[in-house]
């Protein structure tokens, strides 16, 4: 949460937060609980947030449930692997 608010602090929009349901090692748990830190305003007087950036293998599978975990859909949800890589192929992917 540091790196993260020290980025905001330093004009960053969005950062990257890895996804749900992915092969990384980082928990679900753990992934949600950066994203909401990033929205949260570090100062009372004058809102300082920036928009967590969901990734890593995503597809048409993982935003609902992100959506229902985060609470709201104040995210960006990629899905250039997880439809590209497909196993069947991109076409499959989609």
């Amino acid at each position: 949460m540091t790196w993260s608010r020290l980025r905001a602090l330093a004009g960053d929009d969005h950062m990257h937060v890895n996804g749900l349901q992915i092969t990384f090692s980082e928990s679900d748990e753990s992934v949600i609980r950066s994203a909401k830190a990033l929205n949260k305003p570090m100062f009372v007087s004058k809102t300082c947030i920036a928009m967590p950036v969901f990734s890593s293998g995503l597809s048409v599978v993982q935003p609902p449930e992100t959506y229902r975990q985060l609470g709201h859909a104040n995210c960006i949800c990629t899905s250039g692997s997880g439809i590209v890589a497909h196993s069947d192929g991109p076409t499959a992917g989609v």
